[in-house]
């Protein structure tokens, strides 16, 4: 919209029991909520043990692999050509007024800059590309006709993370990718990448003061994704692993994740509330909020059963 004319913005903006009617205390108030959505909280059914634990882990691990002493390779012109050939256009510049278009469009003119600067300057389905979210769609239709020629109960339960991209919690983030084997200079230049990190809000050509992120994955960063699947991927192999859930003949289809969406699937109400366990101990300790307006349950073949005590 910001790149549409004339711009159609709001006039009024609230935020909790605050009202702007005024650019200056409209782009506070962006501010602020901005801030406390890159801040994190900690809700009452959350257990901080483990985010105790891997902040002293990952300091350990930061200090043993700077010891090595291995040093980031420096990305050299043509890689970042490469990256700017696929910036996708008509998005809104930032805050020097400086687009996308301007670097696809001027790469001629600042090749020889990127160069020194190159060269003189220190340094889940529906979530893959190339992958459809019809596929968890697909499962779940099918276990539902399984259901139906089998003539037993199915319980979908829709789970949704709140806010899911935006409360990531960064050390926790880094110390699985760690586990996971990202490590060395690797999983210090990724980390670097989130340290120190700030936005700005943009509103009717101002921007506001700095943001400080302190929590979240980059909205739409190509690496955002494999991010979000490497924090969450505990949930799913812990359901799997379990062998709860349904079955399409000897395929276990427990949890069809879409997204930030985990579509969990059972035959019998035990097995039901088993994920839902299994899913509220991971997310617990991941500091990760379901949120319950977004959740529902639905009940297939269910000839009077009851599952309000899951």
């Amino acid at each position: 919209m910001q790149r549409k004319t004339p711009l159609t913005n709001t006039k009024i903006l609230k935020l909790n029991k605050k009202t702007a009617e005024d650019g200056p205390s409209i782009m506070n108030i962006w501010q602020e909520h901005f801030q406390q959505l890159a801040t994190p909280t900690l809700e009452e059914n959350f257990d901080t043990e483990k985010l105790e634990l891997v902040e002293i882990q990952n300091n350990i691990i930061e200090s043993i692999e700077r010891e090595k002493g291995q040093g980031i390779d420096l990305v050299n012109v043509k890689e970042v050509n490469k990256a700017i050939e696929k910036l996708k256009a008509g998005k809104a510049p930032d805050e020097d007024g400086i687009s996308a278009e301007h670097y696809k469009h001027g790469m001629e003119e600042i090749e020889l800059t990127l160069y020194l600067a190159t060269y003189k300057t220190p340094c889940k389905w529906g979530l893959t590309e190339g992958v459809s979210s019809l596929c968890a769609a697909f499962l779940t239709s099918e276990a539902i006709e399984e259901s139906k020629k089998l003539k037993i109960l199915l319980i979908l339960i829709t789970l949704d993370a709140e806010k899911a991209f935006d409360k990531l919690n960064h050390e926790i983030l880094f110390n699985k990718l760690y586990h996971y084997g990202i490590k060395r200079k690797l999983w210090i230049l990724l980390r670097n990448l989130y340290k120190g990190m700030s936005i700005k809000v943009k509103w009717e050509g101002q921007c506001t003061e700095d943001v400080m992120v302190l929590q979240g994955i980059q909205q739409g960063a190509k690496l955002s994704t494999a991010l979000y699947k490497c924090y969450n991927n505990v949930i799913l192999d812990s359901i799997l692993k379990s062998g709860l859930g349904a079955c399409i003949g000897d395929i276990q289809v427990p949890a069809p994740p879409c997204a930030d969406d985990i579509a969990a699937l059972a035959n019998r109400t035990a097995d039901a509330q088993g994920i839902l366990d299994i899913v509220q101990h991971h997310t617990s300790r991941d500091l990760v909020k379901i949120n319950p307006t977004k959740s529902e349950a639905v009940l297939y073949n269910a000839k009077g059963s009851n599952i309000s005590t899951l």
